[in-house]
């Protein structure tokens, strides 16, 4: 992929004030940027309609648009402020990856997410709860988030964290937490 270097400003519209706007064009296609993102080991998320990515860092989430090298960074409703890049390696290495140059350390999200999904069966006491309960209250993570979060409750019960005791809730197992194992088995001795 060859990046782009230089700003390429074209005349675009003139606003409701009389002001002159002007756009910068990338001529990157997405599936380069795509290619760039997973060369670099960066966490994305392709929005196919608005022509736009998410992308996770460490510094937080960022909306990057790959034809216009527009950028923001994620907020709740709109952005205040948007940004321009030359593309999308300029992107990552003016204001990205510049302070640390790290890249996010997956191992420690999923481990938050670990702690996360155990924390909230503990909370659901003796009584347990389901797999589908945690999902959907986490249904405003990313895909990647979820998908780990789904890959969770297999490995925490493969570790002792968590176990089912056969009973069941609808069709889904009901989970608790390891410290509430020997109350329940003495219940139904």
């Amino acid at each position: 992929m060859e990046h782009t270097t230089e700003y390429d400003w074209s005349y675009s519209r003139t606003n409701s004030k009389g002001e002159a706007k002007f756009r910068h064009t990338t001529n990157e296609s997405v599936e380069d940027v795509m290619a760039y993102l997973e060369e670099q080991d960066i966490d994305f998320e392709y929005m196919e309609g608005a022509s736009m990515l998410w992308i996770y860092c460490k510094k937080g989430a960022y909306s990057y648009y790959y034809t216009t090298g527009r950028w923001a960074r994620q907020t709740r409703g709109r952005p205040p402020k948007h940004y321009v890049a030359k593309g999308i390696k300029d992107f990552l290495e003016r204001f990205i990856l510049t302070e640390d140059n790290n890249k996010p350390d997956f191992e420690k999200m999923k481990k938050d997410i670990y702690d996360m999904i155990l924390k909230d069966i503990k909370e659901a006491g003796a009584e347990g709860t389901i797999q589908k309960k945690i999902n959907d209250k986490y249904e405003h993570l990313t895909e990647w988030r979820k998908d780990v979060i789904r890959g969770s409750f297999a490995r925490l019960k493969e570790n002792g964290s968590i176990f089912c005791n056969g009973d069941k809730e609808g069709r889904s197992k009901i989970m608790r937490h390891k410290m509430y194992k020997e109350n329940i088995s003495n219940e139904t001795n």
